[in-house]
């Protein structure tokens, strides 16, 4: 799994997909993924469900993954050129991050390996984002709904222009939770983690 953002691009399973370019295939519905499969193999790819024993390590099953964790490649990509997006609105902080930043999800074991992550998506965030922790992703949801009435109730009675003036998007939540992860990390609590 590879993705590409405006300052860099990402592998998220690097040995995998560079030295072994093998993929995890992780569907029950094989006839959604029938022409991706072909395509792939046809350039020398191989599928599998499971990883074999002795590859398992490289898939990092139970652990949380996030975009800036060490397991994951990343190449900076020039910004010359770019230029930094303006704040959302005055009333928003400035984007200092990227919005992939704070995404994080894990290959868990159940009857079979899953993704898991809970979908971070709400009125008062711009993004959409990605939580592998359920409890985290339950108490920053608690705010966000909180957050959710105030907006709501600055912006319906005004027109759009003036909405767009006084709306304040909350992303920062996102990043601050991000940031309260990886003390939450660097304290070794990673072994207390739950993906459920």
């Amino acid at each position: 799994m590879n993705v590409i953002a405006f300052n860099a691009a990402y592998s998220l399973y690097p040995h995998i997909t560079f030295e072994e370019r093998t993929s995890l295939l992780m569907t029950n519905d094989n006839t959604r993924a029938a022409s991706a499969v072909a395509k792939y193999c046809a350039r020398g790819w191989t599928f599998t469900h499971a990883p074999l024993p002795n590859k398992t390590q490289h898939y990092h099953i139970g652990k949380m993954c996030s975009i800036s964790d060490s397991m994951t490649w990343r190449i900076p990509l020039s910004l010359e050129g770019v230029q930094i997006r303006a704040a959302l609105s005055p009333t928003s902080p400035l984007f200092t991050w990227d919005p992939i930043q704070p995404n994080t999800w894990a290959i868990v074991r159940r009857d079979r390996l899953i993704m898991h992550y809970n979908i971070q998506r709400t009125y008062c965030l711009r993004y959409c984002y990605i939580t592998a922790m359920t409890a985290l992703y339950e108490s920053v949801k608690e705010h966000l709904d909180g957050q959710n009435l105030i907006e709501r109730s600055k912006v319906e009675t005004i027109d759009e222009v003036q909405r767009s003036s006084i709306y304040t998007w909350s992303d920062i939540s996102i990043i601050m939770l991000d940031v309260c992860l990886i003390i939450f990390l660097s304290g070794g609590m990673e072994n207390s983690l739950e993906f459920y």
